[in-house]
């Protein structure tokens, strides 16, 4: 793993000198800081880092450099830089937000992150978000991550790891905001490794667990995310691995109207054809951007 001593180093972005400071977050793979530039003005991004320098991590973080690279869409993170710190890759963005929902608790505004979850998949102040709110952030995280991915349903990429962790929001006001999928790392590795999910498991898609892939499995991913937005659960049970498994790869989950009853028809109908069982029966990503207009 990487040491503390390696993370004081100063690192040269597009010709800036910047100090690695805050942790913002850290996961199997990758630590997450904020950096900051040494001189005025002070401006901040985002350093990601490979827990280790060789195995998974390291691939995972190689991987997310070279298809940043190639990538570029409004909806998918800016690379700004990539290097090496003793032996461990790094890369450079800018700086993002965890989705998050602002709610009223007892007199005062708390932010809900919904990738906080519990072993069943439940948060646990979803029943405090107001419907409204909950309604018009499900659409734009639906509208700005699809075009996402149909951006890159023609060229053979699938993301595979799409959650509310992997979610980012810009700073702005709820109709002023941007969604981005972050980490990218497992995109290029699931055709190597066909046995690992690479993902959370509420949020994976049936096929995959079979070792099977495709760009449906993004959108039943997405789909599943729309849901748990909504209703603060998810539509197929399961609290361990193996129940999940026999839920998921048996039938078609539940649709959002048994939970929130003031869920339109056309959103209903879109996230539940998006989370069908069968890769088949899902809707593709230009009709799920069709029916969005309607909303």
């Amino acid at each position: 793993m990487i040491s503390s001593e390696a993370l004081q180093k100063k690192i040269i972005v597009k010709g800036k000198p910047y100090q690695i400071n805050a942790l913002l977050g850290q996961g199997s793979h990758a630590i997450v800081h904020k950096a900051q530039t040494l001189y005025y003005p002070h401006e901040e991004i985002t350093i990601k880092i490979a827990r280790e320098s060789q195995g998974i991590p390291k691939e995972r973080v190689e991987n997310e450099i070279w298809l940043l690279k190639e990538l570029s869409h409004e909806n998918i993170p800016l690379l700004l830089d990539s290097g090496n710190i003793d032996g461990h890759l790094w890369l450079a963005m800018p700086v993002y937000q965890k989705l998050a929902i602002s709610i009223a608790s007892k007199g005062t505004i708390e932010n809900f992150y919904p990738d906080e979850i519990d072993s069943k998949g439940y948060p646990s102040k979803a029943t405090l978000i107001p419907y409204k709110i909950r309604e018009k952030i499900t659409i734009a995280v639906l509208n700005d991550i699809v075009h996402a991915i149909d951006y890159i349903a023609g060229t053979g990429i699938v993301h595979a790891d799409i959650s509310p962790g992997n979610i980012m929001e810009t700073k702005g006001s709820l109709l002023h905001k941007k969604y981005v999928l972050t980490d990218w790392g497992a995109s290029a590795l699931i055709h190597r490794y066909p046995s690992k999910t690479f993902g959370s498991l509420h949020f994976t898609a049936p096929e995959r667990l079979l070792g099977e892939v495709g760009i449906k499995s993004d959108i039943f991913s997405l789909g599943v995310v729309c849901f748990y937005l909504l209703t603060g659960t998810v539509p197929y049970s399961g609290e361990t691995a193996e129940l999940y498994y026999l839920s998921v790869l048996e039938r078609d989950g539940i649709s959002p109207s048994a939970i929130e009853k003031n869920i339109s028809s056309v959103l209903d109908k879109t996230l539940r054809d998006m989370i069908r069982h069968k890769a088949s029966d899902r809707i593709e990503t230009k009709e799920v951007i069709r029916r969005i207009q309607k909303l």
